[in-house]
């Protein structure tokens, strides 16, 4: 994995993370995506995708809860 690759999952995950830490509704990540993208990230589709998202969303709040 390049660098850059790394550094886009890891904001990504950072996401999802704030989104189970906050008790926010999983909806609002594809916005949160929007919202960096805005400010200079580019997320490709994988990490876009629903499927990831949620896998990345159900890691997160696993470790939260142990």
């Amino acid at each position: 994995m390049v660098q850059d690759d790394i550094d886009l999952t890891s904001k990504a995950f950072r996401t999802a993370y704030y989104l189970a830490k906050k008790n926010r509704p999983f909806g609002d990540y594809q916005s949160l995506l929007e919202l960096q993208e805005v400010n200079s990230s580019t997320f490709g589709k994988g990490l876009r995708s629903r499927y990831s998202a949620t896998q990345d969303f159900v890691s997160v709040t696993k470790s939260i809860d142990a």
